[in-house]
């Protein structure tokens, strides 16, 4: 049975005006823009690992599921067997 999970995509490098130190003034009106466009952009790709992760998620627990499920009816089989070769 092959593994329904997939590799989740690199995360996202962190914009560099981030980390650089903040200055007193303020930048310039076409600077902000330009940050803002930036997280945007970075807001979009964590929204599509989040919507893979969730994917995964779910067939991990469909799986568990699955596993429980075939535990449950082994366990079932062994008793049953059992009780016929004490008749």
């Amino acid at each position: 049975m092959s593994s329904k999970l997939s590799k989740l995509p690199a995360p996202p490098s962190k914009p560099t005006f981030l980390s650089d130190i903040l200055s007193e003034s303020v930048p310039s009106i076409d600077e902000l823009e330009l940050r803002l466009e930036s997280l945007e952009k970075l807001k979009l790709k964590h929204s599509e690992r989040l919507k893979h992760a969730g994917k995964n998620l779910l067939a991990s627990e469909e799986e568990i599921r699955r596993i429980r499920d075939r535990e449950k009816g082994k366990y079932k089989g062994e008793k049953v067997k059992r009780e016929s070769d004490r008749t």
